[in-house]
């Protein structure tokens, strides 16, 4: 290494020093898993269902991927009537839930498409991007 690269090197660690900077801590901040209800327990539960959907799908697994994605889509439904029924609804609840929402249902219906349906790459391309986007914004226009 030349003398310039260590000098710039040296020079930048004398100017930040990782040991003393430190995020500032404003008081109210909590940790995430107090923040999470039975109903959100459940839709990570829904995730876990579309994230195997979705590795079934590219493993080659069409109908073990589509039998687990409506697997993913009854637990989105239970985690809804959970939360209505136990009255733990939130705005925090209804941000995880949409959340989710994109990948247990948006990316396997995308994947699906891709590798068992699709007569070529540009129309993989064009309808996965269609069922993200659309799907995406209608997710959000349904959470606002």
């Amino acid at each position: 290494m030349s003398s310039e690269i260590r000098e710039t090197i040296k020079g930048v660690y004398q100017r930040f020093d990782p040991a003393t900077y430190r995020v500032p801590d404003t008081g109210d901040r909590i940790n995430i898993r107090d923040r999470l209800t039975g109903a959100d327990y459940i839709s990570l539960s829904a995730l876990l269902f579309g994230w195997a959907s979705a590795l079934l799908f590219v493993r080659g697994e069409p109908n073990w991927g589509v039998i687990v994605m409506f697997t993913a889509f009854g637990f989105d439904k239970l985690d809804g009537w959970y939360a209505r029924r136990t009255g733990n609804t939130s705005p925090f609840g209804r941000q995880v839930d949409s959340f989710i929402d994109v990948f247990a249902y948006l990316v396997p219906a995308a994947l699906l498409y891709h590798l068992t349906l699709a007569p070529n790459l540009l129309a993989s391309i064009s309808v996965g991007f269609c069922i993200l986007s659309f799907g995406g914004l209608r997710l959000v226009r349904h959470n606002s």
